[in-house]
C-alpha cells in the first residue's frame, strides 16, 4: 500500500532525525508523520508549526515586519500555529 510505504518512510526519517531537532520537527511538519500529541496545556494543546520573529524585529522594522506578515498564507498570523507556505493543511 503506497499510503503506508509514505507513512513508514517518514517515520523512519524522524527517527533517524533524533539529534537534528530543527530537521525532525521541519520534517514532521511537511509529513504529519509520525502523529505526534502536544503536551497538555503547552501552546493550547499543540506542537508549534514555527517560529515567531523576535519582538525586536516588530519593534525596529515595523514596516517590513508587516509587510511580512502580511504575505503569510493560511491566514497571516505571526503566530507559534501559523503555517509556513510549505507546511500544507
Amino acid at each position: 500500500n503506497p499510503a503506508t510505504a509514505i507513512k513508514q518512510i517518514a517515520e523512519q526519517r524522524w527517527v533517524h532525525l533524533f539529534l537534528n531537532g530543527y530537521e525532525a520537527w521541519a520534517e514532521w511538519r511537511r509529513t504529519g508523520f509520525p502523529v505526534l500529541t502536544a503536551a497538555p496545556g503547552a501552546n493550547g494543546n499543540q506542537i508549534p508549526r514555527r517560529e515567531a520573529y523576535p519582538v525586536q524585529e516588530r519593534a525596529n522594522n515595523t514596516n517590513n515586519y508587516n509587510a511580512a506578515v502580511a504575505a503569510f498564507p493560511y491566514g497571516g498570523s505571526d503566530g507559534l500555529n501559523a503555517r509556513v507556505w510549505w507546511d500544507k493543511p
